[in-house]
């Protein structure tokens, strides 16, 4: 009985419980329906914490090189300008480009772009792979950076003052024939224009004439050489009224033809316009104030000693910028008017070779090994296929021999380079292996002098000499012939990389002219106009600049001018020391870039008390800005195509800019 009132006490004891199969597909559809929503979820957090540690990498890299321009202040460029690239007949010439806008990334006008990632002009002519015409290599010309002449020292068979140029490597290449640097030119400081008539007062050493009574035909009056057997020359630049097919048009001539000057008894030489310099345009006016004459450095080749002229170099190495001047020039002087010696300066005219070529200064820290752990990481590896599908072929364009040799003298590609500061070398590389290669291996290399790990950006040393005190690395410094190639001890030392990222990094220096003069027509390298000063016309309250100046920062001097209301007999007001940063073309005023006084009063500018109504223009800021893309990038085989789908892409640049006032020191 007990037994039976256990068994049946409880209704439905002898079921099993469980779940039905629609229970477990409703679970299914709502665990499903959970999954998708977070998968829509992470693409868009994962995409915003990558845009933002992109972010934080661009302010790094920035800030990273402020401080090494600022760390040299007197070494800072007169400016850095727009370039394009132009179809000569039998090459490409890279020249200045006043017009282009400084925020510009767009290529410049082509007519298609090939499958091969090279730009082609309306005849078919190629003007250059797409990187080195598009984002930050739109201004690349280096104008006047300045230095000191190094104190001189002994590499191998060489002795003089090194100079690594700050924003190497460069597009500089020497010709075979002459053995003169090609886009590379040093001058010294600037000569003053002396007025009156030179005949009867003659010249002193820093002094030129201009003579403009046939404006069709100007002389220019240069101090001769004083030593027999010396040889001296001038760089000469201006801008000129040239008439063209189109019409009489405004140019800039920035690199004409070194000007010779042998000794001559009057103490000048009398010299026109080399011929050629205008092509087939004709000179209606040169513009005097624009008008620059400095001595050049002469170009000597690397083989050849110095002799006792100061204004000597030999570029010992034209792909990363590296210059020897002659060791007298370090303790020379240079008269200026008014009775002071300065110090020699050398003043450099070069084209960045491509801003995406990162560089990161570090002095070598003691470790065992020693490493430094690079801003960016993900970098480009030698023969992989870059962002248009094209395979990377190492660091600089090889279509212009940019080619460093390894230690065996031989020219070869190279995606990262690591320059010692002291030297001008740089330390022996093989691409082939790297710490983030499958069972990698450091005695499979012997002449790697390090590693690198590309996924990570870590640079880690290799002691090529265990047997040695210290931390060996393996040097490799170019000579007259071949290289040569030494061991020193890496810890302590000045090293610069080199290398490129994916994403098509690049970090950018963007510099406004030192000094500007004054127009009375449009303006054009470091040049303003008056509004309203002339017939060009403009707004009688602003100052208007060229286009590559739009966004930087100039400060005025003085500024004479008139407020609504003065009576005519009023004396002119001033503005002195005032700041402002340069606008962007007001479109129903002149098409140029402009800074606008009304909001400070200015009516009208008054010309009549000093004869002018501004004065000491001159830039006031120097910018590093970082650009990125890392949309992918695919060419076909329709040029035209190809243009819009690049103008597409190069929507997708990311920026981030970084500003400073900084003025040069005197030179």
């Amino acid at each position: 009985m007990l037994w039976m009132n256990s068994r049946f006490s409880r209704p439905g004891a002898h079921r099993r419980s469980g779940t039905s199969l629609v229970e477990v597909l409703v679970v299914i559809v709502v665990f499903l329906i959970g999954i998708m929503a977070m998968m829509q979820i992470f693409p868009g957090g994962l995409r915003i914490l990558k845009q933002s540690r992109d972010r934080n990498v661009a302010i790094t890299l920035a800030r990273a090189e402020m401080e090494r321009i600022t760390a040299t202040p007197s070494a800072l460029p007169e400016q850095i300008v727009p370039v394009r690239h132009r179809w000569s007949g039998s090459s490409v010439i890279i020249e200045a480009a006043p017009e282009r806008f400084g925020n510009d990334l767009s290529p410049m006008p082509v007519a298609a772009l090939g499958q091969d990632g090279h730009f082609y002009d309306g005849s078919g002519n190629p003007l250059g792979s797409w990187p080195y015409l598009t984002g930050a290599n739109t201004v690349r010309r280096v104008v006047g950076e300045a230095h000191k002449i190094p104190a001189p020292r002994t590499l191998g068979a060489h002795h003089g003052g090194l100079l690594v140029l700050q924003f190497g490597p460069t597009s500089t290449r020497i010709d075979s024939s002459t053995e003169k640097p090609i886009n590379l030119s040093v001058v010294g400081q600037d000569l003053i224009r002396r007025e009156g008539d030179v005949g009867t007062v003659g010249l002193q050493p820093y002094e030129y004439f201009l003579n403009n009574v046939n404006p069709a035909l100007p002389f220019f009056y240069f101090p001769a050489a004083v030593a027999p057997g010396e040889t001296r020359s001038y760089r000469l630049s201006f801008s000129a009224y040239v008439q063209t097919p189109e019409g009489i048009r405004k140019r800039d001539y920035l690199e004409i033809p070194p000007i010779s000057a042998s000794p001559n008894p009057n103490g000048f030489v009398v010299q026109a316009i080399p011929s050629g310099v205008f092509g087939s345009d004709t000179l209606v006016q040169i513009e005097p104030d624009s008008v620059r004459v400095a001595r050049e450095f002469v170009s000597i080749p690397v083989g050849t000693a110095f002799s006792a002229d100061p204004y000597e170099f030999k570029v010992l190495d034209p792909i990363m910028g590296t210059l020897l001047f002659n060791p007298v020039a370090y303790n020379y002087t240079v008269p200026r008017p008014d009775g002071r010696r300065l110090p020699l300066v050398a003043r450099v005219n070069y084209d960045v070779h491509d801003w995406r070529i990162i560089r990161e200064d570090f002095r070598v820290p003691d470790g065992d090994p020693p490493q430094f752990k690079l801003a960016l990481s993900n970098l480009k590896a030698l023969g992989n296929p870059g962002v248009d599908g094209v395979s990377y072929p190492g660091l600089g364009d090889p279509s212009i021999s940019f080619r460093p040799r390894d230690a065996s003298g031989n020219s070869v590609a190279w995606d990262v380079i690591l320059l010692d500061l002291e030297t001008g070398g740089y330390f022996s590389y093989d691409s082939s292996e790297s710490l983030d290669s499958p069972g990698w291996n450091p005695s499979s290399i012997p002449d790697t002098s390090f590693y690198l790990d590309r996924s990570l950006g870590l640079l880690r040393m290799v002691d090529v000499n265990p047997l040695r005190d210290g931390f060996q690395g393996r040097l490799i410094i170019p000579e007259t012939s071949g290289v040569r190639v030494e061991e020193v001890n890496v810890v302590g030392r000045s090293l610069r990389v080199l290398y490129e990222a994916h994403g098509e990094w690049s970090v950018q220096v963007l510099k406004a002219p030192s000094v500007y003069t004054a127009t009375f027509t449009a303006p054009t390298l470091a040049q303003f106009y008056i509004g309203a000063s002339s017939a060009l016309g403009g707004n009688g309250r602003r100052i208007y600049f060229p286009n590559a100046d739009v966004g930087q920062k100039v400060t005025v001097g003085e500024i004479w001018y008139r407020a609504t209301g003065d009576s005519p007999g009023a004396p002119p007001r001033s503005l002195r020391e005032q700041s402002f940063v340069i606008q962007s073309p007001f479109l129903v005023d002149l098409p140029y870039p402009y800074i606008d006084l009304a909001p400070l009063g200015v009516d009208t500018f008054d010309f009549e008390q000093y004869g002018y109504a501004v004065r000491d223009v001159k830039g006031a800021s120097v910018s590093v800005r970082v650009l990125w893309n890392t949309e992918p990038l695919t060419l076909g085989s329709n040029g035209a195509t190809n243009l819009e789908t690049m103008h597409r892409w190069g929507r997708e640049w990311k920026q981030v800019s970084t500003e400073t006032y900084l003025r040069r020191g005197e030179h």
